[in-house]
Formats: structure tokens, C-alpha cells, sequence
């Protein structure tokens, strides 16, 4: 199976930018959506896991744990958080 989104895929999904060319709306495609990066490595790597999303089904559970982890422990959330921006 292929990994990564073709460009043509990805332009018909609006993941990174609108199909629209008069709109300039933050929030015009899935990653203007899903964008609450603080840094622009955040952003990087979000942008990169929209356009090449894992595809092995332990990393997808991997990343599950994660995230549940850290919606499910508001402290750590922030901690996390305070230690990436300094």
C-alpha cells in the first residue's frame, strides 16, 4: 500500500489548501482546520502526517494511546506544552 497522498488526492481533499483560489480563509482546508500549532515545527509535522498518515496499524494504535493519554490528563497536556515552547 502507498503511503503517501498523491498531489492530486490531496488537492481534490483540500488538505493543505482550498481548491477555491479567491479564498484565503484560515480554516479553508483540513489543515487550516486542524492547525493549533504553536511553532512552526508543530505545523511542519502536522502538515506531513495529513499528506503521508501512517498506514501500519501499531503506529495508528500508538498514536491512539497517545493522544488519549493526553486528553485524558489536562496536566500532562500542559506540561507538554510549556516544555516545547521553551
Amino acid at each position: 500500500m502507498d503511503k503517501y497522498t498523491d498531489i492530486e488526492t490531496a488537492k481534490r481533499l483540500e488538505l493543505v489548501s482550498s481548491a477555491k483560489i479567491d479564498t484565503a480563509l484560515k480554516h479553508s482546508s483540513l489543515l487550516g482546520t486542524l492547525n493549533h500549532t504553536l511553532t512552526i515545527g508543530g505545523f511542519r509535522l502536522l502538515r506531513a502526517t495529513l499528506l503521508q498518515p501512517p498506514c501500519v496499524l501499531k503506529d495508528i494504535e500508538t498514536r491512539q494511546q497517545c493522544v488519549e493519554e493526553v486528553v485524558n490528563n489536562p496536566t500532562l497536556f500542559r506540561a507538554f506544552q510549556v516544555s516545547t515552547l521553551n
